[in-house]
């Protein structure tokens, strides 16, 4: 543990130094950004931070990244992938794959077509324009989650599951569940009637 966080901080001392390097008269090295990255980036491993120092600086950025930015390449790297989620391209492999040629597809290019419909589908449409908006609206979606679910910090989404079940559990007796046989429809319909009206005051 002591060993890892001493890489850490060896790393953040490099890419600082690279920062102000590149960065000298817009980057400012401080104790307290020292700090916040060593909180920021201490799940991710020392050469994956590293690489994605050297990237960002070796595209020309006109700033220097802000520490949202190394932790979303930071976790893009972390998975093998170089550059961020592409629907244009994605959906020219769904092209190939319509024309019967054997390509693999990414998670997110499966979660796409899952909400567009199947290669099938897509074979018969007459509507190719409407597809292609489709399946591009459905990718981005998965690819925003996709991102959320990679670069949420581990201590927020501890704090914010450990409270998920006192939302779930919050005044229970007033929901009735539709599931338990002993509630009709009937009362469900008034249930709803009612907040509804509640809502409406």
């Amino acid at each position: 543990m002591q060993n890892k966080m001493n890489q850490l901080n060896e790393t953040i001392d490099q890419i600082m130094i690279i920062f102000n390097e590149e960065f000298p008269s817009q980057f400012v090295r401080s104790v307290a950004r020292e700090k916040l990255w060593r909180q920021m980036l201490g799940q991710y491993e020392s050469d994956i931070i590293l690489a994605a120092a050297w990237h960002l600086v070796s595209t020309k950025q006109k700033f220097p990244p802000n520490i949202a930015t190394i932790r979303a390449t930071c976790a893009r790297f972390s998975f093998g992938e170089l550059d961020p989620p592409n629907p244009h391209e994605s959906w020219g492999k769904i092209q190939q794959k319509i024309q019967g040629e054997k390509v693999d597809l990414t998670e997110l290019e499966k979660i796409a077509l899952q909400q567009t419909g199947t290669i099938f589908d897509l074979r018969k449409s007459r509507n190719p324009t409407g597809d292609r908006q489709a399946f591009m609206s459905a990718f981005k979606i998965a690819a925003e989650k996709q991102h959320r679910d990679r670069v949420t910090l581990p201590n927020v989404r501890a704090i914010v599951s450990k409270h998920v079940p006192v939302l779930a559990a919050h005044n229970p007796a007033e929901t009735p569940r539709i599931e338990n046989e002993s509630v009709s429809p009937e009362q469900v319909k008034n249930y709803i009637a009612e907040i509804t009206g509640k809502m409406s005051l």
